[in-house]
């Protein structure tokens, strides 16, 4: 039989803590959080998509190409990714912010947004 207990929650995101200052820690660096004025909240971040081409296709072109989720910053016209820097330069993509200095209000992004990059 499953027992009910009491847990924390933070305001920005679902996730639950038994102990309340464990919720407090997690809020502080919430990507969901508003505060902390993250790419994941910010209105200059779009989701898009872009098709992976596949040249192995069987006789059949476009049968096997897919699209792969990407995410946009349109204030520095960069995509944003968690591994840029990490493999060489990356002049074209940037690691996520955290207290981001062009950060504007927006709403959290679930994947509800499709926009193609120009």
């Amino acid at each position: 039989m499953a027992e009910l207990i009491e847990a924390y929650k933070p305001k920005c995101c679902n996730k639950v803590y038994i102990y309340k200052r464990n919720a407090v820690r997690h809020e502080k660096k919430c990507p969901h959080n508003p505060d902390n004025k993250a790419c994941r909240t910010c209105k200059h971040r779009i989701i898009c998509y872009e098709t992976v081409y596949n040249k192995n296709h069987g006789g059949n072109p476009g049968s096997t190409d897919y699209d792969v989720k990407c995410w946009w910053c349109e204030y520095l016209e960069k995509e944003i990714n968690k591994y840029a820097g990490m493999f060489g330069d990356d002049s074209d993509r940037i690691a996520p912010k955290m207290n981001c200095e062009w950060w504007k209000q927006g709403e959290v992004q679930d994947g509800k947004i499709d926009k193609k990059r120009k």
